[in-house]
């Protein structure tokens, strides 16, 4: 079962920071067992937000529950420093 999440979706005019829509997945057979969320993250050219400010933001995204992996675009600058604030975090990341 996925489910989207109604408020994940924070991006702006021109956003410093763009999280989607956040995906959860969860078993049904024990669905409050397993719950997991995939998040798609970006940020533009002008996104000068320390890796810090970055994983605090994707964890309060998060909010507390488990991320099975965060995507984002592999560009020099913002989708370096979301995959830097992934690692922080211990999040799986990949690049899109």
């Amino acid at each position: 079962m996925v489910s989207l999440h109604p408020a994940a979706a924070v991006c702006g005019p021109e956003p410093p920071l763009c999280l989607l829509p956040v995906a959860s997945f969860c078993d049904d057979a024990s669905p409050s067992i397993s719950r997991a969320l995939i998040i798609v993250a970006g940020g533009g050219r002008s996104l000068d937000w320390s890796p810090l400010r970055i994983a605090a933001a994707l964890q309060a995204q998060a909010g507390g529950r488990l991320v099975h992996r965060l995507f984002h675009g592999g560009a020099r600058g913002a989708d370096q420093a979301i995959a830097a604030a992934a690692a922080q975090l211990g999040w799986p990341a990949e690049e899109i």
